[in-house]
């Protein structure tokens, strides 16, 4: 089996993202041969810095870096991308693969990103519903994080993680790291969508400082996780994602 191994440019890490992709789809082919494309087996020309493309890449860092097998992980993240009837069976299958206490800690976690998922869209239909309302930069972070962060962040990385066998204190390491730097991109890919329009120059500038900081956040939380993660090559994709977060909204 192939093995993922970006380096330090901004190559390599194209390289890393589109090698994770492609495992996982192949994966997944195995799984349901018969599903619905993945939102990343298409990717756009900018596809390797959005959330849903980086999601396998982010799977397996968290379980490689912590010095977990490849194919200790590749079917949880397959699973990620699955509909969720289909989903159940790969994350059931994880009992044997993985043990039952990590299969069901991951099962749990997926549960919950549907959870937080669900309940970031209402809150952004419900701001929909109310034209005049104007969110706080913290009620903001708030439903970006349930909307998107969670699933595209912090539910993959954690996965692979569980699947390495990661304690409380690395997970924890690794969520202050995947949060902040989750926000900064989520903000950057909505300002992106809205260009010209939609908002007000005064209130982007605002958004882009947000994001910087929340980038910048997620630089500090990595000093401390680098840590925990062995020198390789797969601690250099998620050193590389944070430089190219806060290049992005300097």
């Amino acid at each position: 089996m192939r093995q993922a191994s970006p380096g330090g440019s901004a190559g390599d890490f194209a390289s890393y993202v589109e090698e994770c992709r492609s495992l996982v789809l192949e994966e997944i082919r195995a799984i349901a041969p018969h599903s619905r494309r993945s939102p990343f087996e298409a990717p756009a020309d900018d596809a390797p810095l959005r959330g849903p493309t980086l999601r396998p890449a982010l799977c397996v860092a968290g379980c490689r870096g912590l010095g977990g097998p490849l194919e200790g992980v590749l079917r949880t993240a397959a699973a990620l991308e699955l509909d969720p009837a289909l989903a159940l069976q790969p994350l059931l299958d994880n009992v044997e693969l993985l043990g039952l206490g990590r299969a069901l800690r991951i099962l749990r976690l997926v549960a919950r990103s549907a959870r937080e998922s669900a309940e970031g869209r209402r809150t952004e239909l419900e701001w929909a519903r109310r034209a005049h309302s104007t969110p706080s930069d913290r009620d903001y972070v708030r439903m970006v994080y349930q909307r998107s962060v969670f699933a595209d962040f912090l539910a993959p990385l954690l996965s692979g993680a569980i699947a390495a066998g990661a304690d409380p204190s690395a997970l924890a390491s690794l969520a202050r790291f995947a949060t902040p730097l989750g926000v900064a991109f989520q903000i950057r890919d909505e300002l992106r969508a809205l260009g010209d329009g939609g908002e007000d120059a005064g209130g982007r500038r605002g958004r882009h400082s947000l994001a910087l900081v929340h980038a910048l956040r997620a630089r500090r939380a990595f000093e401390a996780l680098a840590r925990i993660l062995a020198p390789s090559t797969h601690r250099a994709f998620l050193a590389a994602l944070v430089d190219l977060a806060v290049e992005a909204d300097r």
